[in-house]
């Protein structure tokens, strides 16, 4: 991971993969995150939730 950028309630950075560098967006929403991984093949959707123990 490189090239981390957190802005308000936005975060990118790079990932790179075998020699390829692959852009992610996360956007926080309330207690967890949604976004995409940006690869030549389509975009991966990822998420995630806080859990609160």
């Amino acid at each position: 991971m490189s090239n981390l950028k957190i802005s308000r309630d936005t975060i990118t950075y790079d990932l790179t993969v075998s020699s390829h560098v692959l852009q992610a967006v996360l956007i926080k929403i309330k207690d967890s995150l949604a976004g995409k991984i940006i690869t030549p093949q389509g975009d991966l959707v990822i998420s995630g939730k806080r859990r609160i123990f």
